[in-house]
């Protein structure tokens, strides 16, 4: 069985959207794919593409459009924050113990 690392994401709003694009998709298929599920998927997906396939235009002209959002810059660092302060709440209660 694979390790599951859990993070803290900010996504854009057309990023979610075509995660739960990707989800309506599955479920009129009859399956119903939970969204870290569909995140997972669309990030391997996309990742075998650039290993098969390369860096074309379109892969820069994403990475730029996600790069130079200041709104993304700032949702990551308070994320960071806060998963900092769980961890810390965290090791204060195993202390605890």
């Amino acid at each position: 069985m694979k390790k599951n690392k859990r993070r803290s994401v900010t996504l854009t709003d057309a990023v979610d959207k075509r995660i739960m694009e990707l989800r309506a998709f599955f479920m009129s298929k009859g399956l119903n794919l939970n969204y870290t599920t569909a995140l997972n998927f669309l990030s391997n997906y996309g990742d075998e593409k650039l290993q098969k396939g390369g860096w074309d235009k379109l892969a820069f002209e994403i990475l730029k459009e996600h790069f130079e959002s200041d709104e993304l810059k700032e949702s990551a660092l308070l994320d960071e924050w806060t998963d900092l302060q769980e961890y810390k709440k965290w090791q204060e209660q195993q202390a605890k113990k």
